[in-house]
């Protein structure tokens, strides 16, 4: 499993607003998403998912197998997919810029 994760780190303002703008964003992250097999999951932490399978079959070993899972997760959610990833910068921008306070 996959998440991109908003984990609490210390600034509760962040960790309140992002996700609340991540729901104010559903519609372009939807369609961002569309054909990937992600999905929106409606957790505060983990606001989306992707299940991967590790093939140990394909591999020499589980390590192996687990860094082309992961390989493949980097090159669908992040290479792959641009418009995903300037939606999700902004809103980590807006968030850093108008909920928190340093």
């Amino acid at each position: 499993m996959v998440y991109v994760r908003n984990a609490p780190s210390g600034h509760e303002e962040f960790y309140d607003g992002f996700p609340d703008r991540f729901t104010d964003a559903e519609s372009k992250i939807d369609a961002a998403i569309e054909g990937t097999n992600f999905s929106i999951t409606g957790n505060k932490s983990n606001v989306l998912r992707r299940e991967y399978e590790i093939e140990v079959d394909r591999h020499d070993d589980f390590f192996d197998a687990y860094l082309a899972a992961l390989a493949r997760a980097i090159s669908e959610g992040v290479v792959s997919n641009p418009e995903l990833i300037e939606t999700i910068d902004r809103l980590y921008e807006a968030t850093i810029t108008e909920d928190v306070s340093l």
